[in-house]
């Protein structure tokens, strides 16, 4: 995936400029955009196909109806696209129907394809020209070659699905402007070809934040406001409702881009499964900035952000709290570690800092992990910091607050920040590592609280925000150091470059909860 030709703006957001559209074959589709929103080579494609999988979390027995998956660079969404497409391993689909945004064409209604043969660098999928030449006997669907062969949105779901399914037809339907009930005409016309056997997709990114997209709806907290935004369109997404979708779309001007092909998916749900629809479950949520770095508002407003889920219609009782709106692959806040887990990971925290003190220093966290040993908890995403204790001193300690990535991965990453980037100490040196002592704390989410009285000394850790400043304590330091809650807060203030009892007004608190385990234990 390095070698991808474009720039990091046309893919984060499964946009592209003017490029070079490849010749028309009516036989085959041939791929528009391999090399640049995924590897060219097919061995790489595999490769990167396999990785995304293999970092996603068990979920348990969820065999989905139809999915709704990113479409933008793999650098950038494989591994959301991934927690869709992991579920597909093992089952038997015949027919998949993917409904994809146009980006390049401006049409009402739905467009058919005309070939037989999809191309990937995997390989020739077969149309369902049988399908498709039913569905042109009606008058909402046309022809729209030029917008199709340069389009993104379906192609980049097919590699996925030659990688999860053994062998299925396709049925690519590119979805123009809807308007009145032309998403309700789609799913009449789509909803005999989508019973048993047949799997729907649809093609989407969520928000498009920023200048360039047109849409800065507010500029402060913009991370926050992003996942509350994300999230108020799921809501309806999960809870089947397809109407309460639309008018969210309509009344916030959220620019989710394959808000067209979701509500087709979701008035086709509601014929094929009923008045109540399919489950749906959140399974994944990310964002470009956690690919590309963006995270404070100043680089937010600067760079923009784009927003991605995966989500899963299942059968009836194979999703258990349906319409909540909480990616599974969050570490649960319920599920503690278990004790050999603990061990698993210390052990990885150990052996990555003796590997990159040895000189191993590779750019992908994954190359420090042994896959095999990996516990089941740690392709889970948390927040987890990591600490290094040598003769009872602190020397060394840094984390992530968010559960933004797995927690094997954020293993991998504070074990070498907390030896080397730790601004407070000199670096690691190679021959101190045997006096190291590593603990890890796993965090639950932050979650805001109303004053300082709701801090709980020796049960939460503490993160407060004044003034663009931040601090943050884990549940242990508190206890370690005998001090009382008024203590803590001042002490939590001055880390944070303000005066004693700065606390006590205009500020902002988050708490949360620790599992703390070391070597020491």
């Amino acid at each position: 995936m390095r070698t991808m030709r474009l720039s990091a703006c046309a893919v984060v957001c499964g946009w592209i400029g003017a490029c070079a559209a490849p010749a028309a074959d009516k036989a085959v589709r041939v791929p528009a955009v391999a090399g640049a929103f995924y590897p060219e080579s097919p061995a790489a494609l595999r490769s990167a196909i396999e990785g995304c999988m293999r970092v996603q979390p068990d979920f348990g027995d969820l065999r989905p109806a139809a999915l709704i998956a990113p479409h933008a660079g793999y650098v950038y969404s494989g591994k959301c696209a991934a927690a869709a497409y992991k579920l597909l391993k093992g089952m038997k689909v015949a027919r998949v129907i993917v409904l994809g945004p146009s980006h390049h064409g401006r049409f009402r209604g739905a467009a058919l394809p005309d070939y037989a043969a999809f191309r990937t660098p995997l390989g020739d999928v077969p149309v369902d020209t049988g399908a498709v030449e039913k569905l042109r006997a009606n008058s909402f669907f046309s022809v729209q070659a030029e917008a199709d062969r340069r389009e993104h949105s379906i192609e980049v779901q097919v590699p996925f699905l030659q990688a999860a399914l053994p062998s299925f037809t396709l049925l690519p339907v590119l979805v123009g402007a809807l308007d009145g009930d032309d998403a309700a005409k789609a799913a009449e016309a789509l909803a005999p070809f989508a019973g048993e056997g047949t799997l729907l997709v649809a093609s989407s990114d969520f928000t498009h934040f920023g200048a360039r997209f047109g849409y800065t709806p507010f500029r402060r907290d913009i991370e926050a406001g992003l996942r509350a935004l994300d999230y108020g369109a799921i809501a309806p997404i999960l809870a089947g409702a397809p109407r309460a979708f639309s008018d969210y779309i309509a009344k916030t001007g959220a620019t989710v881009c394959g808000h067209g092909p979701i509500g087709v998916l979701l008035e086709i749900m509601t014929r094929v499964r009923g008045p109540a629809g399919a489950p749906a479950v959140l399974l994944s949520y990310a964002t470009s900035g956690e690919a590309t770095g963006a995270r404070g508002d100043a680089a937010l407003l600067s760079q923009g952000s784009v927003s991605y889920a995966s989500i899963a219609f299942c059968k009836p009782g194979a999703v258990k709290g349906g319409g909540v709106v909480e990616p599974l692959d969050l570490l649960p806040r319920d599920r503690k570690i278990a004790k050999e887990s603990e061990k698993k990971l210390l052990a990885l925290a150990r052996t990555v800092i003796v590997r990159y003190l040895a000189g191993e220093r590779h750019e992908d966290p994954s190359a420090y992990v042994d896959w095999a040993a990996l516990p089941a908890e740690a392709r889970f995403k948390a927040g987890a910091f990591v600490t290094l204790k040598e003769r009872g001193g602190l020397r060394g300690c840094i984390g992530t607050i968010m559960p933004e990535e797995a927690l094997w991965e954020a293993v991998v990453t504070n074990a070498i920040n907390a030896a080397v980037r730790d601004r407070r100490f000199e670096p690691v040196e190679k021959n101190e590592v045997g006096e190291l002592s590593i603990e890890i704390s796993v965090l639950t989410p932050p979650r805001e609280v109303k004053g300082p009285e709701e801090f709980i000394v020796g049960t939460h850790g503490i993160l407060i925000e004044k003034g663009g400043r931040r601090a943050v304590f884990l549940p242990q330091v508190a206890p370690e150091q005998g001090w009382n809650r008024e203590q803590t807060l001042d002490h939590l203030v001055m880390k944070a470059g303000l005066a004693p009892g700065a606390w006590r007004e205009g500020t902002r608190f988050w708490v949360f909860e620790a599992q703390v385990f070391g070597e020491d234990e």
